[in-house]
């Protein structure tokens, strides 16, 4: 029985060997349900005719509990040292992200009602071009694959060889697939407007793998 801490949160899990050679483990991981701020630009703020702010405060909840099923490998009987292969499985909806301030946006909005379908603005995430409801609102969400292949290396043994009480480190990563931003249900496309913003929103709107760094305390119950 073990728990674990690290960069997919923190999780239990049971484990048990198969042979000399190979661990199997199942288990969970969590982020606790946390907030993100950040501000978004407007983008083409040059046009003429729209005097909202450059930008607004947006919020972002994560939502990363994942199962797991996870195989160790080792190169030899006696080593602690091993491979890992296995997939962490969970929601497909990553991230929500919204206005802070209900109806905001109402200056976008505005505008859009009377500019031409090429002309029209919204608020800038990553490469994707969101754009308010009539109620100067957006919501979107941020959507990866629900299963997530995983490979990894680390050092330690899910079950102990000789003491009761054992401990592992692991760096891997999980592949996420390319992410994809939907509104209102509605699969968005990119519209490759080159943001410079590097914030926390923006950039898991891009990843595409998710790096794994992982500490797990185990006991012996067998």
């Amino acid at each position: 029985l073990g728990t674990t801490l690290g960069t997919p949160g923190f999780g239990v899990d049971i484990a048990t060997t198969v042979g000399d050679y190979f661990q199997l483990r199942t288990g969970f991981t969590t982020i606790p349900n946390i907030k993100m701020t950040t501000s978004l630009d407007v983008s083409e703020y040059a046009y003429e005719g729209y005097t909202g702010p450059e930008s607004y405060d947006f919020e972002g909840k994560i939502n990363m509990t994942n199962l797991k099923i996870l195989v160790d490998i080792f190169p030899s009987k006696k080593s602690s040292f091993h491979f890992t292969v296995g997939t962490y499985m969970g929601p497909k909806k990553l991230l929500k992200v919204y206005n802070k301030e209900d109806g905001s946006l109402i200056s976008i909005t505005n505008y859009n009602n009377q500019a031409s379908e090429d002309d029209q603005i919204g608020i800038e995430l990553g490469d994707y071009l969101l754009k308010p409801d009539a109620y100067g609102n957006v919501e979107a969400n941020i959507k990866v694959s629900g299963v997530k292949p995983y490979l990894g290396i680390g050092f330690g043994r899910a079950v102990p060889r000789k003491n009761r009480i054992g401990f592992m480190m692991e760096l891997g990563c999980q592949f996420w697939g390319t992410p994809k931003v939907y509104a209102s249900d509605h699969q968005l496309t990119s519209e490759n407007l080159g943001g410079d913003d590097n914030g926390a929103i923006k950039m898991m709107s891009k990843i595409q793998a998710y790096p794994v760094i992982s500490f797990r305390l185990c006991g012996r119950i067998l």
